[in-house]
């Protein structure tokens, strides 16, 4: 093989390798956690007969811990943050090497279990997770099955 073969061999092996691992997007059909806590009823709404939900948005640490929870909407106002926050911090998702950013849960609070808020008729939306494999970043979005 000539030094001009074998310099082109080299330089198409070298762009070959650098092309191979473009950003690829893993996409699953649902990114739940393993481990799972309801949040408790509080004292305060039961007592009232107070329905409502809360919704929080947070990222899933490499080694699937919960961080950085945000309310995104509870109603009503003041009842079912804490406990939402409190149950959500004990999830536990599966370790990967990748952070997942923007993961939404929602916690639904009801005595009946055909309110609007009962989490039986709010099932079916789920987090679909886009992942840069170059960057080791993902984000979930909400999406519908």
């Amino acid at each position: 093989m000539s030094f001009t073969a074998k310099f082109m061999f080299l330089v198409v092996i070298t762009a070959s390798i650098a092309w191979a691992k473009p950003d690829v997007f893993l996409k699953t059909k649902m990114y739940l956690p393993f481990l799972r806590f309801s949040a408790l009823y509080p004292m305060e709404a039961a007592r009232n007969q107070i329905s409502g939900f809360c919704t929080l948005q947070f990222d899933v640490a490499e080694s699937g811990g919960v961080e950085n929870p945000q309310v995104l909407a509870c109603s009503p106002e003041g009842y079912f943050e804490r406990p939402s926050i409190e149950a959500l911090s004990r999830f536990r998702y599966q370790p990967s090497s990748y952070r997942v950013a923007g993961v939404v849960e929602a916690f639904w609070f009801s005595a009946e279990i055909n309110s609007e808020y009962s989490h039986w008729k709010n099932l079916g939306v789920y987090n679909r997770v886009k992942c840069r494999e170059a960057v080791h970043e993902c984000h979930a979005v909400l999406a519908a099955p």
